[in-house]
């Protein structure tokens, strides 16, 4: 199981302009893989996070600390891997790091709704006629807004 986890990251990583090695094993990457699992369940939990979504489970969308904190984790490490960008003790930092992110990202989704984050999303993209300064204004004030 541990040459295909690094195998695929291997092979996903030779399109990064020619840094096609990571430079740890495949134990160290699943391992930092179920750190930022764990950290982005349990602070999502700590963040009163419901563990389960509502019932039937087969047929639920509610946000969890189960779904979709854990995969939102695993995506932007795999990114992180990919990127041959590990940080520092074999990625474990990155990994608490991109665990912490995930939770509150997912709470300030339930908190903030997917529909006014798109609309500022889309005001942002439409507004590429004023200049850089205004964008960062807007973002600062958005930040502050949420």
């Amino acid at each position: 199981m541990f040459d295909l986890l690094y195998n695929t990251i291997s092979v996903a990583s030779y399109g990064n302009y020619g840094l096609a090695n990571i430079s740890i094993g495949g134990f160290d990457i699943l391992l930092a893989y179920i750190v930022a699992i764990i950290c982005s369940i349990v602070l999502a939990l700590v963040l009163k996070l419901p563990l389960l979504p509502s019932k039937p489970y087969r047929y639920s969308f509610d946000e969890s600390a189960i779904y979709p904190t854990p995969i939102i984790a695993m995506g932007i490490f795999s990114i992180f891997l990919v990127l041959n960008y590990t940080f520092m003790y074999n990625g474990m930092v990155l990994a608490v790091v991109i665990g912490v992110l995930s939770a509150l990202f997912t709470i300030l989704i339930i908190n903030v709704g997917y529909s006014i984050i798109i609309q500022r999303i889309i005001a942002i993209i439409n507004s590429s006629h004023q200049t850089l300064i205004f964008n960062i204004i807007f973002t600062y004030t958005l930040m502050n807004y949420l």
